[in-house]
């Protein structure tokens, strides 16, 4: 049979049934309403949950542990936590998503954690402060000792170098290695020294919100 010819401004007969025969491609409506369901369900993870003696809660999965310690891996990478520091363990519950302030550095808190925070949220979505209102990201740092052993004033940096900066917390220094600020890539703290003009004396995170980023 010859092909339908369609002249100029007119529509070819069989066009129609062309357009329903791909009009319904795609899953049928039950199984795109059931993966709506399953991405609003994304947001809730089963995790195990961890709380160390120094207030510290993580939210994840226990990979190894032992008499000595607990090795703990969450979305953002390994972590482990000597037991003696466990404070409480929790078994895998519905746990949301971590929260934004979760993610934020609280300099009243002691050195040694706020190492651990930013080393389990290390490399993203990285622990967060802010410098004169910027996002700063912390994404390695080590407890420091602070040799007055006098209690200094939180998130103030002391010690300046090529190598990195220091900053007070609520017990010891907090010596930070690598960064990123708002916009830019990953840097050595060195090089944020360098080209960001960093000064000893200046206070870190004195605003209430650390932005996206």
């Amino acid at each position: 049979m010859a092909a339908a010819l369609a002249l100029p401004g007119t529509v070819a007969r069989n066009e129609p049934r062309l357009s329903r025969r791909f009009k319904n491609k795609g899953p049928p409506m039950g199984q795109r309403l059931l993966l709506a369901l399953l991405l609003c369900i994304a947001g809730v993870l089963r995790a195990d949950s961890i709380q160390t003696k120094l207030g510290d809660r993580f939210k994840g999965r226990v990979v190894r542990e032992d008499a000595q310690q607990v090795v703990f891996r969450t979305e953002y990478g390994e972590l482990t936590i000597p037991r003696a520091d466990v404070k409480k363990h929790e078994r895998a519950t519905f746990a949301p998503r971590i929260a934004r302030g979760e993610l934020t550095v609280d300099w009243a808190r002691p050195a040694a954690a706020l190492a651990r925070l930013v080393r389990a949220l290390s490399p993203r979505p990285g622990a967060r402060t802010t410098r004169r209102g910027e996002l700063l990201k912390v994404l390695s740092a080590e407890e420091g000792k602070n040799v007055g052993g006098e209690k200094g004033i939180p998130g103030r940096v002391t010690e300046v170098t090529k190598d990195g900066f220091s900053v007070e917390s609520g017990s010891g220094l907090l010596r930070v290695r690598r960064v990123q600020p708002a916009g830019r890539k990953v840097m050595s703290a060195g090089e944020y020294v360098k080209g960001y003009r960093l000064r000893p004396g200046e206070v870190l995170g004195t605003e209430r919100e650390c932005g996206e980023g």
